[in-house]
Formats: structure tokens, sequence, C-alpha cells
């Protein structure tokens, strides 16, 4: 970094796009802002191993918002549905988890991000978690319907959701995915 370049930071619009593909809010999570400027600081002086080894989480942070600042529509299935296959993991499987870790299962489908399933199943398998791929599957093929005054709460939810949160956290997978082949997602 030459002496007239400043540092990037998290711009307001990239802030709000990682808040929404998670499904909450990163004042809530002072631990993930925190890795996440350390990321931003780092990379700008191109020192990435350093935050790494300071912040666990910092890798995929760092990695899954420079995608969101440079991928323009990243979060649209149809424009995810074209990147390789790295970035669909990536994406498409932080998106589904920020959905379900904010509000259960029923959050992917009344928030709209069913449509991203599909990736995140392909992601799951990727990264090798099985399970974590035939639960997002088994969720999908059972749908969404609105409850109302003549639909009763549907218990498979709450079944769906035990299930998710029984499984291993998928941030260590797509951690050592990300460390591990790092040069097939962006600087």
């Amino acid at each position: 970094m030459t002496d007239h370049d400043e540092p990037r930071s998290l711009t307001p619009e990239t802030r709000a796009e990682i808040e929404a593909s998670l499904g909450q809010s990163l004042d809530e999570h002072p631990e993930i802002l925190e890795a996440l400027q350390a990321v931003i600081a780092a990379t700008s002086q191109g020192d990435v191993d350093g935050v790494v080894d300071d912040h666990p989480l910092g890798i995929v942070e760092g990695v899954f918002q420079s995608i969101l600042a440079t991928e323009y529509g990243v979060l649209d299935p149809r424009v995810l549905a074209s990147m390789p296959a790295p970035i669909r993991m990536l994406v498409a499987t932080r998106a589904i988890e920020g959905q379900v870790d904010n509000g259960g299962w029923p959050a992917v489908f009344y928030n709209e991000a069913a449509d991203l399933i599909d990736l995140a199943v392909e992601g799951y398998g990727l990264l090798g978690l099985v399970d974590h791929a035939d639960l997002a599957r088994r969720v999908q093929r059972h749908g969404w319907t609105e409850p109302g005054d003549d639909t009763p709460d549907d218990p498979a939810w709450e079944a769906f959701d035990d299930e998710w949160f029984g499984l291993p956290d998928a941030e260590e997978s797509r951690t050592r995915y990300v460390r591990d082949h790092r040069q097939e997602f962006p600087a």
C-alpha cells in the first residue's frame, strides 16, 4: 500500500447485503464485525494470513464480503448459478444458514431465499456435508404453506429445525475449504 492509498472499509451497501444474506445485524455480533474490519484492513495491506490466525471467522467472512462487494446481484439465484462452484457454495450455504439461524427453516421461505436451496445442497456436497445437503433437500421437498386461519402450524418445521441445529457447524468445513482452495476465490 502506498502513502496515498487509504485502507478499504466496509461500505454501508456491502454491510446491508451481508446482513441481508446472514439474516441478522452485524451490530448483534461484534465479533463478526470486528473480524470483517480486520480482514478489510489486512487485505488492504496484503496480510490475509495474519487475519486468519487472529480471527477464525476472518478467512470465510473476508472472502464472503469480497464476493458480495464485487459480484453485483450474487444473491440472485440466477446470477449465482452462473458463478463457479466454490463461490456458489460459499454464498448459498451462508445465505441459507443465516436465514435458518435467524428464524428456523420457515425463514428461508418467508424471506424468499428458498430459490437458493438447490445451490446450497450442491455446496454442502462440495464440503462433504451430506447430512446438511440431505436435510436441505427434504425441507425443500416438504415445501411451504403459509400458516393461516385454515392451516395449523406444521409440526415438521420444529423437527427440521431440531435436526438442523443438531448437525455440526458448517463454518469449519467452509473455512477449511476456502483455506485449501484460496485460488478459487476472489482476492
